[in-house]
């Protein structure tokens, strides 16, 4: 069984064990344009290229940035933050561990939480669907992560991120379907 195979089942137990009202919104309303479903995937792939057994905050800013076709990717171009200096800043910080053998690898509490909080800017929206800029907010109102730190030394603060979000919205050359 690959990683990948175990982590999306411990995904989906997690979406599916009602411990908290956000826990039961996620299975409620928790649905994810195809984008964001790439972008958790992504940033799985992250995690092992890094030989990390845990999937963090880090894993989904490098995910974020990879992707610019998305809401949170053009945003981050647009506030010039390069992925190239987003990886050398996360990489220094947490470096490779040694080769090792992944048998699962596990969302941190804060991955949960920011996942929570996306959801909640999706109902700010009035949508059901979390897109990516739903994650980089989340990412930025968790706001403890390496990953909200990193954004926030390269200037993608929560303000300037809104805003930014706003402008690439009113574009309205991106559109993040939801899976069907």
């Amino acid at each position: 069984m690959t990683t990948s195979v175990r982590w999306l089942g411990f995904w989906k137990r997690w979406r599916r064990r009602p411990q908290s009202e956000a826990n039961l919104e996620l299975l409620a309303l928790g649905q994810f344009t195809s984008a964001a479903k790439r972008t958790l995937k992504l940033a799985e792939q992250e995690s092992i290229r890094s030989h990390h057994s845990y999937l963090g905050s880090e894993h989904i800013v490098l995910a974020l940035v990879h992707q610019r076709a998305t809401f949170a990717g053009e945003t981050l171009s647009r506030l010039a933050v390069s992925e190239s200096e987003v990886r050398a800043v996360i990489e220094a910080v947490l470096g490779h561990n040694q080769r090792i053998e992944l048998l699962e690898i596990i969302p941190t509490a804060r991955v949960k939480k920011i996942i929570e909080l996306a959801l909640r800017e999706a109902r700010g929206r009035r949508s059901i669907s979390v897109r990516t800029d739903d994650l980089l907010l989340g990412v930025l109102i968790e706001g403890e992560g390496i990953g909200a730190h990193v954004l926030q030394d390269r200037g993608a603060n929560l303000n300037r991120v809104r805003e930014t979000l706003r402008l690439v919205a009113q574009d309205g050359r991106l559109i993040e379907p939801i899976d069907q």
